[in-house]
């Protein structure tokens, strides 16, 4: 047999020893000379702390379900080129393209200094 205690996971400011008040109870209350005594004794049952689902199986769950939603996701077929004016591109045809750093050359007009950007 198995009962589980409903009780919270360890922590050092519980002081109570649920499962050793528990074991003692059964022996108090199912003595040998107790009919029940073949069932219910200290070494039919057994005693554990569990109300928390366990960790691995709720991280194994959680990343699966992350992972399909990513899969799931359908990725467009990138066009880098706006098929306008071809041959007036100053990007050479990656117009479109995501992530561009773009770099400026600044000429002053005064000292004809120039400064990039």
């Amino acid at each position: 047999m198995f009962f589980s205690a409903g009780n919270p996971p360890f922590s050092d400011s519980v002081s109570t020893n649920v499962a050793k008040i528990f074991l003692s109870m059964i022996g108090r209350y199912f003595p040998e000379a107790n009919n029940l005594h073949k069932i219910f004794n200290r070494n039919t049952i057994k005693v554990s702390y569990s109300c928390m689902p366990n960790f691995s199986q709720t991280t194994w769950s959680h990343n699966k379900k992350s992972l399909q939603q990513h899969h799931n996701k359908k990725t467009p077929t990138e066009t880098t080129f706006n098929l306008g004016q071809k041959e007036n591109c100053p990007l050479k045809w990656h117009c479109l393209a995501k992530r561009i750093v773009y770099e400026a050359i600044v000429t002053e007009t005064k000292t004809n200094k120039q400064k990039t950007l």
